[in-house]
């Protein structure tokens, strides 16, 4: 990947991933009926941080994720996948991991051809 892209390409991740944490965290709760104020009183923070939390504005670090998962008793599933934007030939030249937490750790790497199938996104 040249500087170029790197840098066009990094507003764009910082813009995405938070968006998929907390469209994540609030898919969850919708589907366990628990609202913004039970989270806070799991969290032992007040309801406003937990909005900041789930506005995706706020820089959300390992750790506010890591809480927000043991709260919920609950585990973030993490896919790093190729581009979707990139020709099948240049993935199959790339090497791709994936790590999953859904039933504990697991790593597996190998080119993007192999990881195609596998489940992508957040869950």
């Amino acid at each position: 990947m040249s500087k170029e892209t790197y840098t066009e390409r990094l507003p764009e991740e910082l813009e995405l991933l938070p968006a998929a944490f907390t469209a994540a965290i609030r898919t969850f709760m919708s589907r366990h009926k628990i609202d913004q104020a039970t989270l806070a009183a799991m969290l032992g923070v007040t309801p406003g941080r937990v909005s900041q939390i789930l506005s995706g504005d706020a820089n959300l670090t390992l750790r506010t994720l890591a809480s927000v998962a043991a709260a919920l008793d609950a585990r973030f599933e993490v896919t790093l996948a190729p581009h979707p934007e990139r020709t099948a030939s240049t993935v199959e030249q790339g090497a791709s991991a994936v790590w999953s937490t859904s039933d504990g750790p697991m790593f597996q790497a190998g080119s993007g051809a192999q990881l195609g199938s596998m489940s992508r996104g957040f869950h």
